[in-house]
């Protein structure tokens, strides 16, 4: 019997790239003939013709599995609601928007063959706005330098994963979902990588605006490092510390001079202070 390899994907407003990308994967799994495969791809509430060309794929080729999502749950959940679907000796992740090349898909089962259980990839330049590669990079680099364990530079999420890895990873239901910072936990330095180039969008445009990049970016450096906790207790004792001292310096001198010092709202600002340092320092 053979085995199966399962690619996943999500996508949104894909309909420019979606027949492009079933030609280049089915023109690479068919050098190999020794697997079979199959591909699941979840829509994620398209409002252009994206969910009716998945519909004609899927019918055309009964390796392709199709979900239809009613709304846009995001690239993170959607593709992880792919995941939890796969049923294959190993996985493939790939993005549908044609910037991750599906030709690394090759070289990526190549190396599993070798006896890796996770192979991942490793962008190492992009022709993509040259502004926003920088910025990716020095990120990058603060992850790596405040994550609390071995971070993997330059990765999205793309890559080969071997059942014994997605089943555990992709078994319970996380509350926050950063598939980038779950799989650098828990693959730890049991990888090898693949470098590629990152080719630009041919069509259609990313549906992530600054906002989400800015919310991704906050969600990674919270999940990978405990230092941003860190430094909010050290902030919040300090200053409810501080209001601490002022608020007891006030009472006594409240006290030595009763008559010269107005009660005012001193008493009630020093307490906000004090009990919402309190509340940084808990929370």
């Amino acid at each position: 019997m053979k085995k199966l390899i399962s690619i996943g994907s999500s996508c949104y407003n894909e309909e420019g790239n979606l027949w492009e990308l079933y030609d280049r994967i089915t023109a690479v799994m068919a050098k190999f003939p020794q697997y079979d495969f199959e591909y699941i791809l979840a829509d994620n509430g398209s409002t252009d013709h994206t969910a009716d060309i998945l519909k004609a794929i899927a019918e055309k080729d009964k390796r392709f599995k199709i979900i239809i999502n009613m709304s846009n749950f995001g690239p993170e959940r959607s593709g992880y609601n792919v995941a939890r679907h796969i049923s294959g000796d190993c996985c493939v992740m790939i993005c549908s928007d044609l910037e991750e090349p599906p030709e690394l898909i090759e070289e990526f089962i190549k190396k599993w063959e070798q006896g890796y259980k996770a192979v991942l990839s490793n962008r190492k330049k992009s022709q993509k706005n040259p502004l926003m590669n920088a910025v990716r990079r020095t990120y990058y680099k603060t992850l790596k330098n405040l994550s609390d364990f071995e971070f993997i530079e330059n990765f999205n999420g793309f890559g080969l994963y071997d059942k014994a890895i997605y089943k555990h990873l992709f078994a319970r239901e996380w509350p926050v979902i950063d598939s980038r910072s779950l799989i650098a936990e828990y693959v730890g330095k049991n990888y090898c990588t693949v470098e590629y180039v990152q080719d630009a969008r041919k069509y259609g445009k990313s549906s992530y605006s600054f906002l989400k990049y800015f919310d991704t970016a906050m969600r990674g450096l919270t999940l990978t490092s405990t230092l941003p906790l860190r430094l909010a207790t050290i902030i919040g004792g300090v200053l409810s510390g501080i209001s601490l001292v002022i608020a007891v310096v006030y009472f006594i001198m409240k006290l030595l001079f009763w008559q010269n010092i107005p009660f005012g709202f001193a008493p009630l600002l020093i307490g906000i202070f004090f009990f919402s340092a309190v509340q940084i320092t808990l929370v």
